[in-house]
């Protein structure tokens, strides 16, 4: 019900026009936490207590990807049913395609002059 709520407000966030960073961040420290594993929860935390972090992927994200509320909502259907192989499988999509996008955005806006 928590992560349901946070993504809720994600949803109205982005159809405001924002970026909404907020709940994106309130999303995976809650979905860690959540996890029991304080391991991942500490790692999360650190790595999203970076706000310029968090507003550069956000954008980047926003820009090029697509779905992220989607994503989000099929990884709380697996935590949901209590199916860690799906909830899991859901975090990897996820983290794989994030670092896809950032991939993707890294080699369009600084390829070197002259190169294709």
């Amino acid at each position: 019900a928590r992560l349901q709520a946070i993504v809720r407000k994600q949803k109205s966030s982005l159809n405001s026009g924002n970026l909404a960073v907020k709940e994106d961040v309130g999303f995976h420290e809650m979905l860690a936490k959540i996890s029991g594993n304080k391991f991942i929860a500490y790692s999360v935390h650190l790595l999203r207590s970076q706000e310029w972090l968090n507003y550069a992927v956000i954008a980047i994200r926003a820009k090029l990807g697509e779905g992220l509320v989607v994503e989000h909502e099929g990884i709380i259907s697996a935590v949901r049913d209590h199916n860690s192989a799906a909830a899991r499988s859901a975090m990897e999509q996820h983290i794989t395609k994030l670092i896809a996008e950032v991939e993707r955005y890294w080699h369009e806006v600084f390829r070197p002059a002259g190169a294709s």
